[in-house]
């Protein structure tokens, strides 16, 4: 599977939702599952085909959750120099 510009508008839509619910007061611990499902369901909204969604969901919703960890690890490192 080649990553699109779709893929990668999906990934930045799914960290961005992910930081709206967590502002409205999803437990920080939920966040995963929440990507997770949010991948599944904008990649089926995409009309991927049925096992591509299954994955293609997997792995925008993982990769949101690395992005958005690998970000905010890499300024706190920053800041704490």
């Amino acid at each position: 599977m080649e990553i699109t510009i779709t893929q990668a508008l999906l990934l930045a839509i799914i960290v961005g939702l992910s930081q709206v619910v967590k502002k409205i007061g999803l437990n920080d611990k939920f966040i995963p599952l929440f990507t997770i499902l949010a991948g599944w369901i904008l990649c089926f909204a995409i009309k991927m085909p049925f096992p591509e969604s299954l994955l293609g969901g997997l792995i925008l919703g993982l990769g949101a959750v690395g992005l958005f960890s690998g970000t905010k690890n890499t300024i706190q490192g920053i800041k704490g120099k």
